[in-house]
């Protein structure tokens, strides 16, 4: 199964939060959602969220610009 990607880098929040909302409501189950955003409020919401949701966070990274936050649904 393809990992569901999207670039929300250089907009503000709650663009990151609102994308990977969407992407969990169309993602099937066990199926990858990769965000990369520039976004520093983002780096504690999307986080935040995800523990208060139960959805798995397969990984976070601070690349070169951005950040790539990756959850499984």
């Amino acid at each position: 199964m393809e990992p569901i990607k999207y670039d929300v880098s250089g907009q503000d929040c709650p663009m990151p939060l609102m994308t990977l909302k969407k992407a969990l409501a169309e993602a099937q189950d066990g199926q990858e959602i990769e965000v990369v955003f520039t976004c520093p409020e983002a780096t504690v919401v999307l986080p935040e969220y995800c523990e208060n949701n139960g959805i798995e966070i397969v990984g976070f990274d601070k690349e070169k610009k951005h950040w790539k936050f990756v959850v499984r649904k």
